[in-house]
């Protein structure tokens, strides 16, 4: 919001400080990246947004499907930083435990 971006300014001009490092801004730079190439294949379909839902309903969801996959993609290829990766381990540990008290 501008109040963010007022507030980052403030810190900059009057701390000599920069609140934004370049781990922060691997997924902002991602999610531009997918959101701009999912805004360039709904217009390479034709998509204005006033066709029917049933009709758009399997298209958004490919859309998704190919945003979701593209924008892991981008962030692989930034790189991970070591609390991502500490944070998806143990987010896995805690699916293995769960699935395997199941079987």
């Amino acid at each position: 919001s501008v109040v963010n971006l007022v507030r980052l300014a403030q810190v900059h001009f009057l701390l000599r400080a920069n609140p934004v490092s370049i781990p922060m801004l691997k997924p902002l730079a991602a999610g531009l990246i997918t959101g701009g190439a999912a805004y360039g294949m709904a217009q390479t379909l034709g998509l204005t947004g006033t066709e029917p839902l049933g009709f758009l309903a399997p298209i958004v969801l490919g859309l998704a499907l190919i945003s979701l996959v593209l924008y892991a993609g981008v962030v692989l290829l930034l790189g991970f930083e070591e609390s991502d990766r500490q944070a998806a381990a143990a987010i896995l540990e805690r699916v293995r435990k769960r699935t395997a008290g199941k079987r």
